[in-house]
């Protein structure tokens, strides 16, 4: 039995070379901008330093010490209140900015997948088409968040206030003795708890991601109903995805070790030039916060962000379009009603692949196949029979899956539409970049 996440790997190094390459400017900017919401520099956080308690057992070495100075004293109380307002409103702002960046994360998947559909890449239309699908891609993964982390922070809260301040627990009618009587053993189980119930919903997530959204794509549906659909192929190819979660882990790690190499070694450099700068704007107009300092200081920080950008993004367009393309053709071979892409089939590669290798029709890109068939006859002879076996299969895997899959999405009821929205809509951006019409 082939495995798909294995027999995958290479294809999806095949189809990226073709969806990348030739170089076009004006498409590598489309898609750097595609990626860079898809989250491509994005990086795990650091644990929460808990090394500020560590000074709270400390004793005094007087015997009769003197009490310390109020540190709030002779700072005017509107003042502290102003300051927690600014803090507050500025971590508003962040949740806000970082919510919105989520949302248009999630309708640019959408638009990627258009983009690796019909292999032409552009962002305002479909991110028009997408943006209701994008819309409840974002509220079904906000609410599956909040079910997982609100638990454990109401855990982790009750537990320190517990022991750091139990007042307060018996002020809102809950018993300290409660969380204490848990104790170590307690603990540990009820986090061993969340953290499979977080492992499980982190594999909803992630399946949500990669395939679903395929599926939400090809059967025009939304986030449940396209759950619904693919379930089935999931239970039915339980081991073959089993397989493709250890492969995408190997691929992963391997991938990440690559270009975090690829992207640091720039970025120490650009890092090291940016305190230059700093250190030069510093001992110029000195340490003190002025307008020249503040302008200065972050037109050297926005530079720096660019020219970070401009080394990441096109490593992170390699990566996401790679692991996509991967992705659709697991999902692709496990069931072929699901297919974006193109397929490749290797069962018939060594019997067809001259005669049919281009897959634009029975003779390849350029109408020129081989002359004779397998049992001998010549090609043009297979013409005359009214349905026969060796092309139907292979334009049924090459063309007529290709225009069905055109046509099962919302953007149009059949695929002579498609290319006649393709063409107008080619004629309408005003870019100035074009690349022709779907070859898929």
């Amino acid at each position: 039995m082939p495995w798909y996440a294995i027999d995958s790997i290479d294809d999806a190094i095949d189809s990226t070379r073709r969806f990348l390459f030739p170089f076009s400017l004006g498409r590598w900017l489309r898609l750097a901008v595609i990626v860079f919401f898809l989250g491509a520099l994005s990086t795990g956080g650091t644990p929460p330093n808990f090394g500020g308690f560590g000074n709270a057992g400390d004793t005094p070495t007087q015997p009769q010490p003197t009490p310390s100075p109020d540190p709030t004293t002779g700072v005017d109380p509107g003042t502290l209140g102003q300051i927690a307002l600014l803090v507050a409103g500025l971590f508003v702002l962040l949740v806000v900015l970082a919510l919105l960046f989520g949302l248009v994360g999630d309708v640019m998947r959408f638009v990627f997948l258009d983009a690796l559909r019909t292999d032409d890449v552009r962002i305002r239309g479909p991110f028009r088409r997408r943006l209701g699908k994008g819309v409840r891609l974002f509220a079904f993964k906000l609410l599956l968040t909040l079910a997982v982390n609100v638990p454990i922070i109401a855990g982790v809260l009750l537990f320190v206030l517990a022991f750091a301040a139990p007042e307060l627990l018996s002020g809102v009618g809950v018993a300290p003795g409660i969380v204490t009587g848990l104790g170590a053993i307690g603990f540990v189980a009820v986090f061993a708890l969340l953290a499979v119930v977080s492992i499980v919903l982190g594999l909803v997530v992630g399946l949500t991601n990669t395939f679903v959204t395929a599926v939400m794509l090809v059967d025009d549906v939304g986030v449940v109903e396209g759950w619904r659909r693919f379930w089935p192929t999931l239970r039915g190819e339980w081991k073959q995805y089993l397989v493709y979660l250890v492969m995408r882990a190997i691929l992963g790690i391997g991938v990440g070790i690559v270009t975090s190499i690829v992207v640091a070694i720039p970025g120490l450099v650009i890092g090291a030039i940016t305190v230059v700068v700093v250190i030069a704007i510093v001992s110029v107009f000195g340490a003190t916060l002025s307008p020249a300092t503040v302008v200065l200081g972050g037109l050297t920080l926005l530079a720096a962000f660019v020219a970070f950008l401009i080394v990441a993004l096109p490593v992170g367009i390699v990566v996401q379009t790679y692991f996509r393309m991967y992705e659709l053709i697991v999902l692709g071979r496990s069931n072929p009603s699901f297919a974006l892409v193109t397929i490749p089939d290797d069962d018939s590669d060594e019997n067809t692949g001259d005669e049919f290798g281009g897959g634009d029709g029975p003779g390849g890109p350029g109408g020129v196949g081989d002359d004779r068939t397998d049992d001998g006859r010549s090609a043009g002879d297979s013409t005359d029979e009214p349905t026969g076996y060796t092309t139907d299969e292979s334009t049924g895997r090459s063309t007529g899956d290709s225009s069905s899959r055109r046509s099962t999405t919302d953007e149009t009821p059949s695929a002579g539409g498609d290319e006649a929205d393709a063409d107008e809509e080619e004629r309408d951006d005003d870019s100035g970049f074009r690349f022709g019409p779907d070859k898929r």
